[in-house]
């Protein structure tokens, strides 16, 4: 799945990805593979992740990476 950051809380170590599919997914720092640099997770980045339901309304990203163009 891709996406692109909505909104990064970084002193919280999160962030809200729109994904491609309309929905909207939850992103912890925790699950950003690769070495962590805050200015991966700025408002439109476009990140590839996949996608875990936590409820039937609410989704989280996993395994989240930053897209390289």
């Amino acid at each position: 799945m891709t996406g692109t950051v909505d909104k990064a809380i970084l002193p919280k170590g999160y962030a809200f990805v729109a994904g491609d599919d309309g929905r909207d997914y939850f992103l912890h720092v925790d699950d950003w593979t690769g070495v962590w640099d805050a200015r991966d997770l700025r408002r439109g980045v476009r990140v590839e992740f996949e996608t875990r339901e936590v409820s039937p309304d609410r989704y989280r990203a996993m395994n989240a990476r930053a897209v390289v163009a």
